[in-house]
């Protein structure tokens, strides 16, 4: 019934205006009046929404904050607000559109808060009800007009992850690439400002995405160093643009390795139906995928603890480095079969091909695991800590997100005062959870390679 009443009612009105607007030259007198009559339309649809919104949370007694959480951690005991919640979503949905419209209007003079108003529904909209990645794919679509290009390959490689993936998320990412001319490949120059070595660096990420998901190719330009260079000019930085600088780095390197995630449980999936010669080219693309992602937290994490004389400067970079370095050290941890594959000899008549791929492989974990285990903050503490299943703000970005259920089941969302923390919420207390994360994969590790030894594995740790 709310799909109807939006294709039926409301959006054929919508789109007659924007026709009309898109005909009607600015000079013309009767293009303000348009315009008028297409702002007070969509004001008028999107009360329409919210008040049906406000209606169904007073009824059903909903805290939209948390509801998807519930949802997610009882789907099979919750059939009612099971359908409350899509409903709930897709009046978001409905809502996010609208303020879209009203914000890519011609002249609209409120237009960044109409942007701001837009990604708020949306990301309301995945809070009730995580399952569906349509409001992913729209999230996509604001980013698209305000965001970086990282955020809008993230927010693409988001809804196809999901148990109810968007139908035109893979679609419009590889549209969105085709759209996209990217900048020389060229080394990074050493007189760049360090939003100029970032770029860099995401400019040849994303080739490489590009090239590994949508072509199956090994043809991309090589890694870029540019967020160790940018990473290094920030611990010097001793002014204002540090934190905003960090904050960057932080979010750059985070963004990349959901991207990266989601992309090898892709390619996993998309092998599973394939013949056998087509399954071999995703294993290939995965291997490279899972290369790119230790090599990458290897080289950006020694650059955290290289010259770092000043203990609060090297916190910040440690800060900097950990919520992606947890992420995918938690997506490992969850999906340690998807390395096992690749540690036994090689296989079919390509074999001494993938043999050295294996190898190149295996070294970049080894290098990963070495850099880890010898990094100052790595330890056990002698305090006691929170655990690992501690909720982070991580966690609530990508519940849903199918490469990481298996250990989101087990996060506790909503029991964190139980936990005997001075202050649950400080930088020291989250720094140590997602620590903690990082050692269970390394025990792991260390416990499947002592296991598996006697068949045949290619010890991958340092130990």
């Amino acid at each position: 019934m709310d799909d109807k009443l939006w294709r039926f009612i409301f959006y054929p009105r919508v789109e007659e205006l924007r026709h009309r607007l898109r005909k009607t030259p600015d000079s013309d007198t009767h293009h303000a009046t348009l315009l008028k009559n297409y702002h007070h339309h969509l004001d008028h649809c999107f009360k329409f929404y919210r008040e049906l919104n406000h209606t169904i949370k007073a009824i059903f007694h909903l805290d939209t904050r948390t509801m998807g959480i519930d949802l997610f951690r009882h789907p099979s005991n919750k059939k009612e607000e099971d359908r409350v919640a899509k409903l709930l979503q897709a009046n978001y949905v409905c809502m996010g559109d609208l303020a879209r419209y009203r914000a890519s209007a011609a002249h609209a003079p409120s237009s960044a808060n109409d942007w701001a108003v837009s990604k708020l529904c949306y990301q309301k909209a995945v809070d009730v009800f995580r399952a569906n990645g349509k409001p992913y794919s729209q999230l996509a679509l604001v980013a698209a007009s305000t965001g970086s290009v990282i955020d809008v390959v993230c927010y693409y490689c988001m809804s196809m992850a999901t148990k109810y993936p968007s139908s035109v998320g893979r679609d419009n990412l590889q549209s969105f690439y085709s759209k996209i001319r990217f900048a020389g490949t060229g080394s990074p120059q050493p007189a760049w400002k360090p939003s100029q070595h970032v770029a860099h660096y995401v400019d040849a990420f994303l080739q490489m995405h590009q090239a590994v998901l949508f072509q199956q190719s090994d043809n991309y330009p090589p890694f870029s160093n540019g967020l160790c260079i940018a990473m290094a000019h920030a611990m010097q930085v001793q002014d204002q643009r540090q934190d905003a600088l960090f904050q960057i780095l932080r979010s750059t390197l985070t963004r990349s390795i959901t991207i990266l995630i989601i992309s090898i449980w892709h390619m996993d999936v998309r092998a599973r139906d394939k013949p056998m010669l087509r399954r071999a080219e995703f294993k290939h693309m995965q291997m490279r995928l899972l290369e790119f992602g230790f090599h990458l937290l290897t080289k950006v994490g020694t650059a955290t603890v290289k010259d770092a004389d000043d203990p609060k400067v090297a916190m910040m970079a440690n800060n900097t480095l950990l919520p992606a370095l947890s992420l995918w050290c938690t997506f490992i941890f969850c999906n340690m079969d998807i390395i096992a594959q690749f540690c036994h000899g090689a296989e079919g008549h390509a074999g001494m091909i993938r043999d050295e791929m294996k190898r190149s492989l295996i070294r970049e974990i080894q290098s990963f695991c070495s850099f880890v285990i010898n990094h100052p903050l790595f330890p056990v503490p002698a305090h006691p800590v929170l655990p690992s299943q501690y909720p982070l703000s991580e966690d609530n970005l990508l519940l849903g997100v199918i490469p990481l259920i298996p250990f989101h089941k087990h996060v506790d969302f909503f029991k964190e005062i139980a936990h005997d923390v001075a202050d649950p919420s400080s930088m020291l207390a989250r720094q140590q959870v997602r620590w903690g994360r990082v050692r269970d994969l390394i025990r792991r590790m260390a416990d499947s390679n002592v296991r598996q030894h006697h068949r045949g594995w290619i010890p991958f740790t340092p130990f």
